[in-house]
């Protein structure tokens, strides 16, 4: 897909939430902005990215002078909208991305939050817009959650976390605290 196509789904995607689309001169890096009619609870600040190398390298140039000293800085500076920023970095690379470089850019905490949109087609792109932003019922749905990590591999993390050895504590108790919390008090009591 090529970028006016890309932006062809995004507006359309944005206009069902009434969101009014900006394409400001004084952004150097970011494409566009779409943010809500009031201008008081969303702004998306989107760019698109053709390979990982170009959004590894880039990223954080687009966030710190577009985002930080602009938007927030300038444009937003007396406005609290100024931290409910969503920097979209839209990939449609054929590279596929590693969940520790999706990790690498989305748990980054500086100004803004950041979210890589995987978008090899239409179908990709609208599925990740629904998957991760907080416009749609669907935001975090926990079916796809659920997929990324079991409930052995969570119950594994967690024992490590807290140094929890699975004889003391059953993954049966772990699987319902709330149900099971007296049985794991007196547990975690030794009686």
């Amino acid at each position: 897909m090529d970028q006016f196509s890309i932006y062809s789904f995004v507006d359309d995607f944005f206009l069902k939430f009434d969101m009014e689309k900006i394409i400001d001169p004084r952004c150097k890096y970011i494409d566009c902005l779409y943010i809500d009619p009031n201008r008081e609870k969303y702004i998306f600040a989107c760019k698109i990215f053709d390979n990982k190398y170009e959004m590894f390298k880039n990223w954080e140039l687009v966030q710190d002078h577009d985002i930080a000293l602009y938007l927030q800085n300038e444009l937003f500076s007396r406005n609290d909208i100024r931290w409910d920023i969503y920097y979209l970095l839209i990939y449609i690379g054929e590279d596929d991305l590693t969940i520790d470089e999706y990790h690498f850019i989305e748990k980054d905490r500086f100004c803004c939050k950041k979210y890589v949109i995987k978008a090899k087609d239409q179908k990709e792109l609208i599925e990740n817009f629904n998957f991760k932003l907080p416009l749609t019922s669907n935001f975090y749905q926990l079916e796809k959650l659920n997929a990324l990590i079991t409930d052995d591999q969570f119950f594994q993390q967690l024992r490590e976390k807290v140094t929890f050895n699975k004889n003391i504590i059953s993954d049966r108790i772990l699987s319902d605290l709330v149900l099971h919390k007296n049985e794991l008090v007196d547990q975690l009591k030794g009686d």
